[in-house]
């Protein structure tokens, strides 16, 4: 088998794995983005709600106040009516005088002393009989107003709390409505900027995933023929000797690796249901503790239940007896008390048994009135009442602390039952999985002779097939080499045939040379011997030369300066040449500090062009401005992969990615009062200016380390 047929048997594998990889990275990629946004998307929403919440409590404060305000002003309202009926009642109830009461009643008007004194009995008697009735008739009054009074009070509390709930809901409404907008665009906003990034991201990812798609396929290629290699022969020596394979282990080593490959599938397979039966187990688990749950829930509340209500029974009891005590002591007062009266104060003893009735009869009603009072308990000091509040407050904290202990006993239970539950869980999960793995397993190694027995066959082709890929692994190797040593030996002969060539070119003008220096040699002889012949007739050329005028000794003078300025200019610029060459990167730093272009103008009708090197991934801005006004402001960030352009009114981000080492053009098309900006030949938009001329022209480039430059400005006519 050749080298392109093991390629092609173990591409569809590598394809596969490399696939998995590229749905890896994607996941990836989009997990990191998600977990971005949702950062900001919780930050957002924590401010929004921060900022509504201070909102919500300064609205609950006002309710609360104006609502404090309307129930005040109700019960002033209905104190002011109290006031009034008791004001008007009083007059009712004011009692006369003895003496104005009889002062109309006159003895002689009377036949004795017995019927005058009858008469101012019988008068006094019937107005304490009257005044006794109209107090009554007030109290009853009274009584039914207060209970009028608390009705209307409640009802009219009822309705203003309606209205300013109503009014305020309204307003909470709304407030919530607005905050969930607002919450609602900033995270469709968040979405579709780190959508745009996720898929700049994902478009980047590919380009290069593209370009070495085909060389990580080889690379998984030959790990996989590699791996395979290994399988069935040793590690091949230095020499490349070959090595005597034997097939019987080799073949069982591939039905064991096979087949232990195949057994885990199978329990894979067997466990599919594995999840769904520990679920349903857990489930059983869960309703048996939930059961034991609900049954110290119950006894705890029972208990505390019982409790409470002991507790309940003994104040009831408390206050009863208490009460009771009160009133005995009282009737028994009024009862043991005796009517004393003095026999000399009267005349007769019909007076003075009449007296004594009357005191009699009146005793009997204040005891009667003082046990219906103490029937509706209106009459029960102070001290009393304070004495079975202290007794309720005691007997409140101590169901307090009752209920505090029954709940921190309750919870320890619980807690401890949820232990228990959940190691049992625990270890009933465990032995059901092993359980069934050890099922499957032996399910599985019943099959494991019939599937070597018809898998055998098939691996012994395999054998047979890696056995000549191997083989024929070696002599491709072995050619390749044999290649490379030719080709080494053609490049010797190569070289010196050149080198044989260049001795005879040396060869040749070594022997132009010695003709050159022979000839010289005589030259030479012959100038010494025409110095000593002519001798005398230079010394005479000198003495005619001084006599030369001056103006042409100028004209020679010039000429010669002239030539040698020309031979140093030619020299600098040689010089120059190499200076540039040497100190380049000094030039690139100077080109970034310089980034400013001025132009006086007026234009209209203009391509303003800026070239140059993405180097690194950084920053850099493009600024135009026209009178001191900015015109248009081009930004790029690198982090986010978006261009932000800045153009009157306009304000608009895009995005871009610039790759690092690449030459870019970026293009700004003025025409009339309209601009459009291209980088490489993609548009980035057209945008409308303010004025159709433009005149003071600054443009400034900042950049940091990629290198920009202005190319010009040229007008399109």
């Amino acid at each position: 088998m050749s080298n392109n047929q093991l390629n092609i048997y173990y591409r569809k594998e590598a394809e596969e794995q490399l696939k998995f990889e590229y749905e890896q990275e994607i996941s990836k990629i989009n997990t990191k983005n998600n977990q971005e946004k949702q950062k900001i998307i919780n930050s957002t929403k924590k401010e929004i709600n921060d900022k509504y919440q201070n909102e919500d409590k300064t609205l609950k404060n006002k309710y609360i106040s104006k609502l404090e305000i309307e129930y005040a002003n109700i019960e002033k309202e209905f104190e002011n009516i109290l006031e009034i009926f008791d004001k008007e009642t009083d007059k009712l109830t004011i009692s006369m005088n003895d003496e104005k009461l009889t002062e109309n009643i006159i003895i002689t008007n009377y036949k004795n002393n017995e019927e005058y004194q009858q008469k101012i009995r019988d008068t006094l008697r019937n107005y304490k009989r009257d005044l006794r009735k109209i107090k009554h008739e007030r109290r009853t009054l009274r009584r039914n107003l207060i209970n009028d009074i608390i009705e209307l009070k409640q009802e009219k509390k009822e309705n203003a709390k309606i209205e300013i709930d109503k009014k305020y809901n309204e307003i909470f409404t709304e407030q919530k409505l607005i905050k969930n907008n607002s919450i609602n665009n900033k995270i469709l906003k968040i979405n579709r900027i780190w959508d745009d990034i996720l898929k700049a991201n994902i478009n980047s990812f590919n380009n290069k995933w593209k370009i070495n798609k085909e060389e990580k396929i080889q690379t998984i290629i030959t790990q996989l023929i590699n791996k395979n290699k290994s399988r069935i022969i040793n590690k091949f020596s230095q020499f490349n000797q070959s090595t005597i394979i034997d097939m019987t282990e080799t073949l069982n080593n591939r039905l064991l690796t096979d087949w232990k490959i195949e057994k885990e599938k199978k329990i894979k397979y067997k466990l599919r249901n594995l999840d769904v039966s520990i679920k349903s187990l857990k489930n059983n688990i869960l309703k048996e503790w939930k059961i034991k749950e609900e049954n110290i829930n119950q006894k705890y509340d029972t208990e505390l239940h019982n409790k409470l209500l002991e507790i309940d029974n003994s104040i009831e009891k408390y206050n009863n007896t208490t009460i009771q005590n009160y009133k005995n002591s009282i009737l028994n007062t009024i009862e043991i008390s005796i009517v004393s009266l003095d026999r000399n104060d009267f005349q007769t003893e019909e007076e003075y048994a009449k007296k004594l009735r009357d005191e009699e009869r009146q005793k009997n009603h204040e005891l009667r009135k003082m046990k219906k009072n103490l029937r509706k308990n209106k009459i029960i000091p102070g001290d009393i009442k304070k004495q079975l509040e202290i007794y309720k407050k005691e007997r409140i904290k101590e169901k307090s602390s009752i209920k505090e202990k029954y709940k921190n006993q309750k919870l320890y239970d619980i807690r401890n039952l949820l232990q228990k539950r959940d190691d049992n869980i625990i270890y009933e999960v465990k032995k059901l999985t092993e359980k069934l793995t050890s099922q499957a397993e032996q399910e599985v190694d019943i099959l494991k002779e019939s599937w070597i027995s018809k898998k055998k066959e098939e691996c012994i082709l395999l054998n047979k097939v890696q056995d000549n890929n191997i083989l024929e692994i070696q002599i491709i190797k072995l050619n390749e080499q044999l290649r490379t040593k030719n080709s080494i030996i053609n490049e010797l002969q190569q070289k010196t045939e050149k080198l044989l060539k260049e001795n005879k070119q040396f060869q040749t003008e070594i022997t132009k040379l010695n003709k050159y220096i022979t000839q010289y040699k005589k030259d030479k002889d012959f100038v010494d011997k025409l110095k000593v012949k002519y001798m005398e007739k230079e010394n005479l050329k000198t003495k005619n030369q001084e006599k030369i005028p001056q103006n042409v000794v100028n004209q020679t003078q010039e000429v010669d300066n002239s030539l040698r300025t020309l031979t140093a200019k030619k020299k600098s610029s040689k010089i120059v040449s190499k200076i540039g060459q040497k100190n380049k990167k000094e030039m690139e730093k100077k080109l970034l500090m310089k980034m400013t272009l001025r132009e006086k103008g007026p234009l209209f009708e203009h391509n303003y062009i800026c070239t140059g090197i993405y180097r690194e991934e950084t920053d850099f801005e493009i600024l135009i401005k026209a009178k001191n006004n900015v015109i248009i402001h081009l930004k790029f960030d690198s982090k986010s992969n978006f261009v932000n352009i800045i153009a009157s009114d306009t304000n608009i981000s895009l995005s871009c990615i610039l790759e690092k080492d690449t030459y870019y053009e970026v293009i700004f098309a003025f025409n009339n009062k309209n601009i459009t900006i291209n980088i490489n030949n993609t548009p980035l938009g057209t945008y409308e200016l303010c004025e159709q001329l433009l005149e003071d022209i600054i443009v400034r480039i900042k950049s940091t380390k990629s290198i920009f430059y202005h190319q010009y400005i040229k007008f399109i006519n």
